[in-house]
């Protein structure tokens, strides 16, 4: 009788999680939005004053120093949101406490490796860019994590209040910088200034007072062991993402990649909200109710289909009409991401789908399946992107990229299937409410002649010079 006692307390308890991960979800969604937009008109800013070849040096630096980053992700944050004792002190602490540690490593081997890699890319002035850089890390890490507590406790006024403090800081610092010295070191600088205001704003949002980083032997253990499988697949997700940045540069004009650079950008906005709601909401809510989650599977299917019809009809809608915007949005100079944005929003379909799986399984304490996940990704941008490039040109290795979580989103399909909290008979109905999507409003794009064709014109220009291009 107790045990079925505790057991309809579990299920009313999911329930009522259930309800207030809906409620989170929309905050969430409405955060990220805003933060995405300030993102978004900071870009166009950007656009205007700065060129892009500095676009693409930028890109550039980024991808390696996100590759350095990622050198040594244990997982820090997902273990206090994961882990039965993450709102302990003594946990708390030591994850600080590695997460310094680690940030004076990684702006070490970021200072020794920056001349180095602009050598190999035959860019003299990448050396002086990354060894700047480095110092962001340092930073980075002397950040609270008390974020990391808010979203455990999916306290999201608080949290998301400190994510759109720190997109707008973040933003006024580059353009300011930018408007002041349009130079790539000056946005280099801007990048590091905006990261201490990061830290300073976690200092602000949950002051801990008291906590000191330090590490205790036992939690350490615990997080290290955790955050293995989050090391590996952070590894591999980021030659699996960051692939085309590395290669492209090297065989087409700068100009061209910085075009790609920030196009590429502005449809990740898309697939880093959806991971956002994942991240913020799906996994601690997971996290909470994983003893019930699968008396609930009904509950959670209808939810996912409702939050993935919702964002697969805004994707189609933005598809559609992604060449308007660009056109709008920026001059002359990034003509050629008129046909680059489609393809690579199509393709974030299978990204956005992926996420939600893989999530859904962390939330289950199931971190192994993000390693397979990414390593799939990885061998197929590393494999189909040298062999289109060469073959067919830039616009094939483009496909290739947009495409490339593919393979990641069928791995996490069978992976969720084996725990039994798959819904992949969803997919192709979601799939073609995309489609739909995109195909109805450039209907009406046309008919309102706000495009000039099907395939713009911009967008057969495009064309033709991308296939040109290998």
């Amino acid at each position: 009788m107790l045990g079925t006692a505790v057991r309809a307390a579990q299920v009313m308890a999911a329930k009522a999680g259930g309800s207030r991960a809906l409620r989170h979800s929309a905050v969430v969604v409405a955060s990220q939005f805003a933060t995405q937009a300030i993102r978004f008109g900071s870009n166009v800013v950007l656009a205007a004053l700065l060129s892009p070849a500095i676009f693409g040096v930028l890109a550039l630096v980024t991808a390696v120093r996100t590759g350095v980053e990622l050198l040594t992700d244990i997982g820090i944050t997902q273990s206090i949101v994961v882990s039965d004792e993450g709102d302990e002190r003594e946990f708390v602490e030591t994850a600080w406490g590695l997460q310094a540690v680690r940030g004076v490593g990684l702006a070490a081997i970021g200072a020794l490796a920056s001349f180095p890699i602009a050598w190999l890319y035959g860019q003299d002035q990448l050396g002086p860019l990354l060894l700047v850089g480095s110092l962001g890390s340092i930073i980075s890490g002397l950040a609270r994590p008390g974020p990391a507590l808010l979203q455990r406790d999916r306290r999201m006024d608080r949290l998301l209040v400190q994510r759109l403090t720190v997109a707008v800081s973040g933003a006024l610092i580059s353009i300011s910088f930018a408007a002041a010295m349009p130079t790539a070191m000056s946005m280099i600088l801007a990048n590091v200034l905006a990261l201490c205001a990061a830290a300073a704003i976690s200092y602000a949002v949950l002051p801990l007072p008291g906590y000191r980083p330090r590490i205790l032997p036992e939690y350490r253990r615990k997080i290290v062991s955790f955050g293995k499988w989050i090391f590996l697949s952070s590894l591999i997700y980021y030659f699996a993402t960051n692939f085309d940045r590395l290669y492209l540069p090297a065989y087409i004009p700068l100009t061209v990649f910085g075009v790609y650079g920030i196009v590429r950008s502005l449809a990740d906005v898309v697939v880093q909200t959806v991971v956002q709601v994942n991240q913020l909401v799906v996994l601690p809510a997971v996290a909470k109710s994983k003893s019930v989650l699968h008396d609930q599977r009904v509950r959670l299917g209808k939810m996912r289909f409702f939050g993935l019809a919702i964002i697969d009809a805004g994707l189609g809608m933005l598809i559609a009409s992604s060449d308007v915007i660009v056109v709008i949005v920026f001059d002359q100079r990034y003509a050629l991401g008129a046909v680059i944005l489609p393809l690579l929003l199509a393709g974030s379909w299978f990204a956005i789908h992926a996420s939600v799986s893989e999530f859904i399984l962390l939330g289950l304490g199931k971190a192994r399946p993000m390693v397979g996940g990414h390593s799939a990704r990885f061998l197929g941008t590393i494999l189909g992107l040298p062999l289109a490039f060469s073959a067919w040109g830039l616009l094939a290795a483009i496909a290739v990229i947009a495409f490339a979580d593919l393979p990641r989103y069928l791995w996490l399909t069978w992976q969720a299937a084996r725990e039994r909290v798959s819904f992949a008979r969803q997919d192709p109905v979601l799939f073609m409410t995309m489609a739909v999507g995109a195909l109805g409003a450039r209907q009406l794009l046309v008919a309102a002649g706000l495009a000039d064709g099907f395939v713009s014109s911009v967008q057969q220009a495009g064309l033709t010079t991308l296939v040109g291009m290998g």
